[in-house]
């Protein structure tokens, strides 16, 4: 390729489909002899001048593909199994979502002991923790070196790919399939886990409202490392509650100490405030970020059908893109005459004319005059425009004879 040739470029899904169909395509039906290489070259010259001059390649694969895909009768509609691959995602998700959501209503155990709820109960600080730490390297990701910052996480990666054979087909190759739908498998994924981690959430926090409807809840602490020290938990308590909207504020020492669940007054703390907390934590630390990234993702998802990537340094792309533009076959009429083009009789020009639309084999049609005489031969023959196949007709003029001395 030249070095105004892209690398890569970007195509919507559909046009990628149909690149990566005739690439499959023009592979399989070289090696039974139905497609040769001059079938591939008069495929890319055809489809270039059908796009026009100056047509990109963005433009003009998919153009060509279907050229190509019409002459070797294929239809690639359903060759790449679009409708299973859209139905195994659909599926990844309710199977997600759904365990996610049964388990955290199953679980609430995980924020409460019975009818106990442990402020300090290291699973749900845990799940806070982990959720946090998502966000973390979610950010940091872009500002990591090159090579790292473009490694997907492995349990995406691995159920990507896993989503990616599931629904792949076998009418086309496995790099062809991968090209297509693998960056689409990726956000599809991340976008199911997220959903996922919002129907965990919102179990958890179902199940302790319908059991608080016939569970008086108890709230309150118990810690091995910090039972002697209030002001501690205080501390702990206010970083993690203290700071949510539409909620109280936390209570100051003393009214943390009683929250001891060894104290006599612990059972006689209001649960509901705290649940309170409890809940809006959870909405703010994994619900409503959880939302915005399944945004991200959906809008992520849209990106990648429209901007599928197609490699353009493979020796088949390399192969079409280095095609001569030059027509398949050209017509030059040199008319012997001491006359410029433009002085010709009409005649000429009404000939010309014809040729073209009369034989349709001719190709492209040019005119030129010359005269032997004066020298100018090999700058009038240097004028010919390229082509594949090459047709020269030579006018001369009948009146004079056709010796050396009339003709020169």
């Amino acid at each position: 390729m030249s070095d105004s040739t892209p690398k890569f470029v970007h195509l919507s899904e559909s046009d990628a489909r149909d690149v990566l169909f005739a690439e499959m395509l023009e592979k399989r039906a070289g090696g039974d002899g139905r497609w040769s290489a001059g079938n591939r070259d008069a495929a890319t010259r055809d489809a270039k001048r059908l796009a026009g001059e100056g047509v990109g390649a963005r433009d003009f694969l998919p153009l060509r593909a279907r050229l190509v895909a019409a002459r070797l009768h294929e239809d690639p509609a359903n060759a790449f199994g679009t409708t299973s691959f859209r139905r195994a995602s659909l599926a990844l998700t309710v199977i997600l979502g759904l365990a996610a959501l049964m388990s955290g209503m199953l679980t609430d155990h995980l924020a409460t002991e019975g009818a106990r709820i442990n402020l300090l109960s290291p699973p749900l600080l845990l799940l806070i923790v982990w959720n946090l730490a998502v966000y973390l390297l979610i950010i940091l990701k872009p500002l990591m070196p090159s090579g790292t910052s473009r490694r997907p996480l492995s349990v995406r990666e691995f159920l990507s790919r896993s989503l990616l054979k599931a629904a792949g087909s076998s009418a086309v190759s496995v790099e062809a399939g991968t090209a297509l739908f693998l960056p689409q498998c990726r956000w599809l994924v991340a976008r199911a886990l997220h959903i996922a981690a919002i129907l965990f959430a919102a179990g958890l926090l179902a199940g302790m409202a319908v059991r608080g409807i016939g569970t008086a809840y108890h709230v309150g602490w118990e810690s091995t490392w910090l039972a002697d020290n209030p002001e501690a938990v205080h501390t702990v308590l206010n970083t993690i509650y203290g700071h949510l909207p539409f909620c109280p504020p936390v209570p100051d020492v003393s009214a943390v100490a009683a929250l001891a669940f060894d104290a006599q007054t612990a059972s006689a703390v209001d649960a509901a405030p705290w649940l309170l907390r409890l809940m809006c934590l959870l909405a703010l630390a994994i619900i409503l970020p959880r939302l915005l990234l399944v945004l991200k993702c959906t809008v992520g998802l849209a990106a990648s059908r429209r901007r599928v990537r197609i490699d353009l340094e493979s020796p088949y792309y390399r192969s079409i893109l280095s095609v001569s533009d030059a027509p398949a076959v050209r017509t030059t009429v040199i008319v012997d005459s001491t006359d410029s083009v433009d002085g010709l009789p009409a005649h000429w020009h009404d000939f010309k004319a014809k040729l073209k639309t009369a034989e349709p084999g001719s190709g492209d049609v040019d005119l030129l005059a010359n005269s032997a005489w004066d020298g100018t031969t090999s700058e009038v023959l240097a004028a010919v425009k390229p082509a594949i196949i090459h047709r020269l007709l030579l006018a001369f003029d009948p009146s004079p004879t056709p010796e050396v001395e009339g003709h020169g």
